[in-house]
């Protein structure tokens, strides 16, 4: 298993249906490939009602997914973004890969044209205040 965090490359070699130990939520448990270090990783993807909808649209971004829990063939292969983190576990320090993104990361979403000009001009009126003040306190008294 990768321990150190960051963002590394990697390839989906295996994915399965699977349920945790503990509590039996569901999963898509991906068995990824970072070759850059010649080591795996895993990911459980949650399918857990209130996770699926995020689930399913994090798939479709990084992998292009068709929908079809019964073809799991289609993420085999491909290639994806993955982020190591290191979290607390019992009182140890374990690493775990926290976000599956698309190969060069997430593209920022775009603002909406009109929100984007309304924050444009206030940001505009505040840069002017700040440009005045400066003036200001620059003036030789």
């Amino acid at each position: 298993m990768i321990t150190t965090p960051g963002y590394y490359n990697a390839t989906v070699k295996d994915v399965i249906l699977a349920e945790s130990k503990s509590n039996g939520t569901p999963s898509l448990k991906f068995k990824l490939f970072v070759a850059e270090v010649n080591d795996h990783a895993y990911f459980d993807a949650w399918l857990t009602d209130r996770a699926l909808e995020n689930t399913v649209n994090n798939l479709n971004e990084v992998f292009s997914f068709n929908g079809d829990f019964l073809d799991l063939n289609q993420f085999k292969g491909k290639d994806c973004q993955i982020k190591i983190v290191t979290e607390e576990y019992e009182g140890k320090a374990v690493a775990k890969v926290a976000y599956l993104n698309p190969i060069g990361g997430r593209k920022p979403a775009a603002m909406d044209e009109d929100k984007a000009k309304s924050l444009a001009e206030r940001l505009n009126r505040r840069a002017a205040e700040l440009a005045r003040k400066n003036e200001k306190a620059n003036l030789p008294f």
